[in-house]
């Protein structure tokens, strides 16, 4: 739906990838849209082929509240892509005002006009995209870094052992 508002002025196409079981009902919607000349379902794709998809990508949109990671972004971010985002759950919590937008959680209506006023601002300004994406692919590097990565999950099982030794001498 918001990308039915952006077709009047904003020259667009929509590439998605992956598949689901919802894509019959989005391929539907997009023909009821008339939207089947800017929208493809790239369906599955190898790793070599996401990576071009990233390549060729302006900007990086998951508007779901269902997805408990934030994967797709982080990985999205480490391409230097700026990111939209509805501001719930993992994604949410992978993006900064500095790399991304956060759409705020409301009826069917304001999101989808969020949404499309987030592409909008990206579409009109090559330099915000720039900035943004350059900020989004520095967080990803420093945030999301394995060494961080390996030294959190240490921390966390160090924090998990004392637990049980504290309950084991308590017992």
């Amino acid at each position: 739906d918001a990308m039915a508002s952006l077709a009047k002025d904003v020259e667009f196409s929509l590439d998605v990838v992956g598949t689901g079981p919802d894509r019959k009902f989005y391929e539907r919607q997009v023909s009821r849209l008339m939207l089947n000349n800017r929208v493809r379902f790239l369906g599955r794709l190898s790793r070599a082929e996401v990576v071009q998809q990233y390549r060729n990508a302006d900007i990086f949109v998951l508007p779901t509240f269902r997805e408990p990671s934030g994967n797709a972004i982080i990985e999205a971010m480490t391409w230097g892509l700026p990111v939209i985002v509805v501001d719930y759950g993992g994604p949410a919590a992978a993006v900064t005002e500095d790399c991304g937008i956060k759409i705020k959680l409301g009826s069917r209506a304001e999101m989808v006009n969020a949404i499309a006023a987030a592409i909008r601002s990206f579409a009109r300004s090559s330099s915000l995209r720039f900035r943004v994406g350059t900020a989004a692919r520095e967080h990803a590097r420093t945030a999301y870094a394995w060494p961080l990565k390996v030294d959190c999950m240490l921390r966390w099982y160090q924090s998990l052992l004392q637990d049980r030794v504290g309950m084991a001498k308590s017992q």
